[in-house]
C-alpha cells in the first residue's frame, strides 16, 4: 500500500506552534489490516498479527525500545496478536 497523504492541520493548530502539513509516503504498508493514531505517533496492524509503529517514541510510545523518533514503520517487539 502506497499512502500518499497530507496531515491535516488547521489554523488554530499553526497558531500554537505547531508544523505544517507535510506529505508522506509509506510504501512498506503492505498488508495493513488496521492503523491507529496518537497526537505524535501511529501505529498499523498487519495481517501477519505483528504490529508496527512509527512517529515520536519520547514516552516508548512505538513499543521497540529505543526511545527515539522514528520516520519509518518498525516492528513491535513482544506483541502477539
Amino acid at each position: 500500500m502506497d499512502l500518499n497523504c497530507q496531515l491535516p492541520v488547521n489554523k488554530q493548530e499553526n497558531i500554537r506552534g505547531l508544523s505544517p502539513p507535510i506529505k508522506m509516503s509509506f510504501p512498506v504498508l503492505a498488508g495493513v489490516r488496521a492503523i491507529a493514531a496518537g497526537r505524535a505517533h501511529t501505529c498499523a496492524l498487519m495481517t501477519t498479527g505483528g504490529v508496527r509503529c512509527w512517529g515520536d517514541d519520547y514516552y516508548g510510545e512505538l513499543g521497540d525500545g529505543a526511545m527515539a523518533y522514528r520516520s519509518t514503520p518498525s516492528p513491535v517487539v513482544g506483541i502477539c496478536v
